[in-house]
């Protein structure tokens, strides 16, 4: 289930290699306008120098896989435990039609975006 999505999640290293001693952390949100920021700073700074990457268009047709893996790891630091498959997120209707098609054998003869979702799903359940 999805605990958050418009909130700014932080992680906290737990190490540093600043002269000052303190710790550093990565910050990630989501945009209402569907986008992803990330940015990094010292522990005691609410945001640093920021990278935006774009769900529609720019990142998202440039680097798909990239676009899926930052918003992983939004989720595993918010604690959401939804499933992506590129970025698109998988309802529970959705998870249970894979559940049966992975029990019915389809998409196993042949390689197709079937057999793709299926094997992402049997990774990620």
């Amino acid at each position: 289930m999805r605990e958050k999505w418009l909130e700014k999640v932080e992680y906290v290293s737990q190490e540093t290699n600043d002269i000052t001693g303190e710790k550093h952390k990565i910050v990630v949100s989501n945009g209402q306008n569907g986008d992803l920021y990330i940015s990094t700073c010292p522990e005691s700074h609410n945001l640093g120098v920021t990278v935006r990457i774009e769900r529609s268009g720019g990142a998202s047709t440039r680097n798909p896989r990239l676009v899926q893996a930052l918003t992983a790891t939004y989720d595993a630091i918010a604690g959401n435990e939804d499933i992506y498959f590129n970025g698109i997120d998988a309802s529970e209707e959705i998870k249970e039609e894979l559940e049966q098609l992975s029990c019915d054998g389809v998409g196993y003869d042949y390689k197709t975006t079937i057999r793709e979702l299926i094997d992402f799903y049997k990774a990620n359940h």
